[in-house]
């Protein structure tokens, strides 16, 4: 099984969007974080099954909520460069990318 690396960035990202959804409803906020917990267990699992959106990027969609988990795979590693709202500019998650 592969080891999850999440970047300072995606962790940031996540920060910010438990936040936002905490200001409507902690129970909104939990749930987006039980949601994303379960997206890097089947991203650990399955990680080649999500197709490739940018050069060496996949991306894990959430099922409930509009974001994204953005990640490379790197021999036995995972690392997870973003976690996006699907309306944003996939350009601000490319350039980590870079």
């Amino acid at each position: 099984m592969y080891i999850i690396v999440i970047s300072e960035e995606a962790t940031l990202d996540v920060a910010e969007a438990l936040e936002w959804y905490k200001k409507r409803s902690s129970k909104l906020s939990e749930r987006l974080k039980t949601e994303i917990n379960l997206g890097f267990e089947y991203i650990r699992k399955t990680p080649f099954s999500f197709q490739l959106k940018f050069k060496d990027v996949r991306v894990y969609y959430c099922n409930s909520y509009p974001y994204g988990i953005h990640f490379i795979i790197e021999n036995e590693t995972i690392k997870v460069i973003s976690i996006f709202h699907t309306s944003r500019d996939p350009q601000n998650w490319q350039k980590r990318n870079s």
